[in-house]
């Protein structure tokens, strides 16, 4: 839900400093197949009921952290974009905390019970989940899920100093990729480009040297 805000947020500051939605249709990014596809088994992962298949109990973990190195890749190959390098530092803190936490993320459960009214158990672990709640033996215990959405902003929750890196990142790409400079349309006229004829191009021997846009009158 972070991401998404942050997203609305970059196309509203967009739309304010005169950027155009058309922009993003033109974000052409680098080997974007890989990253889809890393998407999709992520959703696959955690969805049921394959989230809660033997198969995935078993190899869900690497699954999950081969398409955290895909994402990962994806943006490094990306840096050129506006917002990339801090998308990229956000993500490689989430899967550094995550890789070191055994595939998943750690959740501070204090506060995320103030944002989730109806929490489940902590034992309720019939299926693979990509978070776990925090104990005395969590490895990098402070890039885990320990802010908690403010009050009254909607759809509160728990996040990772990761995560906001990774809304700054996304609502700054959307916000420059808005304001990219149309491309001047094929065959349009060029500065040195007047009336068919080319500035400083040699005139045909006998015709009168005249800036006239019109023949003179004799």
């Amino acid at each position: 839900m972070l991401l998404l805000s942050s997203v609305v947020v970059g196309v509203t500051v967009g739309s304010l400093l005169g950027g155009s939605l058309a922009g993003l249709a033109d974000l052409r990014v680098r080997h974007w197949p890989l990253l889809f596809g890393a998407l999709v088994a992520q959703v696959a992962v955690f969805s049921p009921p394959l989230s809660s298949s033997g198969f995935m109990l078993s190899y869900g973990l690497l699954i999950y952290q081969a398409t955290l190195i895909a994402t990962l890749l994806v943006m490094a190959l990306n840096l050129s974009l506006r917002g990339m390098k801090v998308l990229l530092l956000g993500s490689a803190l989430n899967a550094l905390v995550i890789v070191a936490n055994g595939g998943q993320m750690p959740v501070d459960r204090a506060l995320l019970a103030q944002a989730v009214t109806d929490l489940p158990a902590a034992e309720d672990r019939g299926f693979y989940l990509n978070t776990a709640p925090m104990t005395a033996s969590t490895r990098l215990s402070f890039l885990g899920d320990v802010l908690l959405v403010p009050e009254p902003l909607p759809l509160r929750n728990v996040f990772s100093a990761g995560d906001a890196l990774i809304a700054i990142g996304a609502a700054v790409l959307v916000v420059f990729t808005m304001k990219r400079p149309a491309i001047p349309a094929t065959g349009a006229e060029s500065p040195g480009h007047r009336g068919g004829r080319l500035k400083g191009a040699a005139r045909p021997a006998g015709t009168r040297t005249t800036d006239c846009p019109y023949p003179p009158f004799a």
